[in-house]
């Protein structure tokens, strides 16, 4: 597996959930490792 530094950011605010920004940050190509953040009904 290869690291690399973190090379983009966004902010949002708090009633915008992360899988609605992952898009902006996310590689087009590639493996995707995530956990999940928190439990959702």
């Amino acid at each position: 597996m290869q690291s690399e530094p973190i090379n983009k950011v966004v902010l949002t605010s708090a009633n915008i959930t992360d899988a609605k920004s992952l898009k902006h940050v996310l590689p087009s190509v590639g493996a995707i490792y995530a956990d999940k953040g928190y439990y959702s009904y």
